[in-house]
């Protein structure tokens, strides 16, 4: 064993690291600790805005947060905003994102300069395509190094210099300053999904700056709720500032403008833009056209983002009774599949789309893939949303008659009105048992979807798991209550099938866009949103439905670390098919006929000769024990079972239900799908 260097000794080898990184050994000189800075102005704005939670992942670019943070809490215990610690930037901001899909109340998601901005890339893009109100506060490289006050030593020399508060002071920070690089710099990352973007730079603009974020994070620039994305330098954050927050014109749930008014919380809210209904004669010409047509189709994609305009929806499918409805993207429950109209996803309804003579498009971004299926070059199409012009993509076409920005809700009252109104007219066209005819035709079709739907879910006969008998199983087996939060992939036409269109609107939805991984994180978030409306033991039950792939691109150590330390229990389901299948359905799409189609398997580690994984198992994530990954992640605190034959989901789901509501924990399923 080799001996201890003598004290002597010890102290030069000190002396000499002091001598290479002095800037990170020694305390910096500074002016007088400043008793209120802007980063404490920023705390008070937040909270005078209606943000009760912040998402933290901290780290060097927020001493200054940190400090005030624990100065308010100090003075105004429990008052919000709360720090919520999370050790990854996508689970963080997906928790935020489910945060607001339930409440519509954008909160605040806090991460690193440069790099950790480049972790948030998969939720930014999910809150944007999922038009989740979000307001993002990354950090900035300090742009001070050298000292900017001149001050007088004690020995009387002039010259002598102290950095500013919050400059450079670690090796990395000459690293993370991308300011002059071409692009833009690290606004850039950003600037494909943000809604709205500034930096902050002096205390007297911190609270419009603020209260815009939110606003925009509620309305977007035009296409709905959004990310935004906002940038603080140290310095800044550091700087001592007589300025206070002042209360704003604010905004109740119901979208209400009052003076001072309050939303969840005690926070105040800032004023909300409200769309206005159709044009005078729209909703006539639109009833008209889907009355008069024989198969007229109503095809929506986040209309379920309101419970009422769902309800309007299926009230004016009630009342047009050859009406079909179908909901092409499944980002949240937009239509009951009990009601007669309801078409399923997939191959009926890619039928229902080509076949159409007459389509409304109603709260959708891609309503029908044209190379799969497209209505005829004769159908008349409309298309009513809330970003009618889809300006986030590059490529928007639907061949509409006339589009409508408008609320989705104002416009189906306006179309049930017109549908009352001329009932005689419709009517008199199609006689009343050619109406009632009609219904009846429908309703069968409906009964003989169910039955087709109900053999899909059949038990196998070895007592293997399928994806749809799955679904099918959880539609009965858990509370109607719960939460329902999916990141399926390759299986989220079944489980929108079988499960999320069975379930109340507001209460199930999947990710925004394609960044994987979403869903637990997402839980986090939803766990905490339901918060004011019941315990976390024993109040609705939250559950996360993931693919085994997702969940290993959702940073799950992370995400599952920070469930426990915000005491965030929910239900894990994760569907264990052993690897990526979106993979292998790309190469199909693209090459039918290739050679990779008929030998490639994504599925293995090996993908030169596709061969089995190690000791015979079949999938890259075969030997993946994900209860272990949430024990380990959790110090034990989560609890799990996995499940390998139909026989044993009851059981199981009925156990980690208990100890989710009744223990208050993460219960993990993890499912071995055929």
């Amino acid at each position: 064993m080799a001996s201890s260097p003598p004290p002597q000794e010890e102290r030069h080898e000190q002396e000499e690291v002091e001598k290479i990184h002095g800037h990170e050994q020694q305390q910096q000189p500074h002016s007088p600790e400043p008793a209120h800075t802007v980063a404490d102005l920023l705390l008070e704005n937040l909270a005078q805005a209606g943000i009760t939670h912040i998402f933290a992942v901290l780290g060097s670019d927020h001493p200054s947060l940190i400090e005030a943070y624990t100065r308010r809490r100090q003075r105004q215990q429990g008052h919000p905003p709360h720090l919520l610690i999370f050790l990854h930037e996508f689970p963080a901001l997906s928790a935020a994102d489910a945060f607001f899909r339930l409440t519509q109340r954008p909160q605040l998601v806090l991460a690193h300069a440069d790099v950790g901005t480049g972790a948030l890339m998969p939720g930014l893009h999910n809150a944007a395509s999922g038009r989740a109100g979000v307001v993002v506060l990354a950090g900035k490289a300090p742009c001070t190094a050298e000292g900017s006050n001149a001050l007088t030593s004690a020995g009387g020399s002039v010259g002598a210099s102290t950095p500013l508060r919050g400059a450079r002071s670690e090796h990395v920070q000459w690293y993370q300053d991308v300011s002059g690089r071409p692009g833009g710099g690290q606004a850039a990352l950003a600037a494909p999904y943000a809604a709205w973007s500034a930096e902050l730079t002096r205390g007297e603009e911190v609270g419009g700056v603020v209260r815009r974020a939110v606003r925009m994070a509620v309305n977007g620039n035009g296409g709905g709720p959004g990310p935004v994305y906002l940038v603080a330098g140290r310095e800044v954050l550091a700087m001592g500032t007589g300025v206070r927050a002042t209360a704003a014109v604010t905004a109740t749930a119901e979208g209400e403008e009052e003076e001072g008014g309050r939303g969840r919380g005690g926070a105040t809210v800032p004023a909300g833009v409200r769309l206005g209904g159709l044009p005078a004669g729209a909703a006539d010409e639109v009833v008209s056209a889907l009355s008069r047509a024989s198969h007229p189709l109503v095809v929506t994609g986040y209309l379920g983002r309101s419970a009422h305009a769902v309800s309007l929806l299926a009230s004016l499918a009630t009342a047009l009774p050859h009406l079909h409805v179908l909901d092409a993207e499944a980002r949240y429950a937009s239509f009951p599949a009990t009601h007669p109209a309801w078409v399923a996803p997939g191959a009926a309804g890619a039928h229902a789309v080509k076949n159409a003579d007459a389509v409304l498009v109603l709260e959708a971004d891609v309503p029908w893939i044209p190379v799969k299926a497209a209505p005829g070059p004769t159908a008349r199409v409309y298309h009513i949303d809330s970003d009618v012009l889809k300006a986030r993509m590059g490529l928007f076409e639907l061949h509409a008659r006339a589009a409508f920005q408008a609320d989705a809700g104002e416009a189906l009252a306006q179309l049930c009105a017109a549908a009352a109104a001329n009932a005689n007219a419709h009517a008199k066209d199609k006689g009343r048992d050619g109406a009632q005819a009609l219904a009846l035709k429908r309703a069968a079709a409906h009964a003989a979807q169910a039955a087709a739907l109900e053999t899909l879910a059949a038990p196998q006969s070895d007592g293997a798991i399928s994806p749809a008998w799955l679904f099918r199983a959880l539609r009965e087996l858990l509370p109607r209550d719960a939460v329902l939060l999916s990141d399926a992939v390759t299986n989220q036409g079944a489980l929108a099938t079988q499960l999320q269109a069975h379930w109340a609107a507001g209460r199930a939805f999947t990710k925004g866009g394609s960044g994987l991984g979403w869903a637990v994180g997402g839980a986090v978030g939803a766990r905490l949103a339901l918060e004011g409306e019941d315990p976390p033991s024993g109040g609705s039950l939250v559950v996360s439905i993931t693919g085994d792939g997702a969940l290993i691109f959702g940073a799950p150590v992370a995400a599952l670390a920070s469930a426990r330390q915000q005491r965030a229990p929910f239900l894990l389901v994760v569907l264990n098919n052993g690897g990526w299948r979106a993979t292998r359905q790309c190469l199909v799409d693209v090459h039918p006929g290739g050679l990779a189609s008929q030998t490639f398997n994504p599925s293995t580690p090996d993908l030169s000769d596709g061969s089995a994984g190690e000791g015979g198992e079949e999938g890259a994530f075969a030997g993946i024990d994900y209860i272990a990954l949430a024990q380990a992640a959790t110090g034990g605190w989560a609890v799990g079972e996995r499940v390998t034959r139909s026989e044993e989901v009851a059981g199981a789901v009925g156990r980690l239900v208990c100890a989710v509501r009744g223990e208050g924990r993460v219960g993990v399923l993890d499912v071995v799908l055929v």
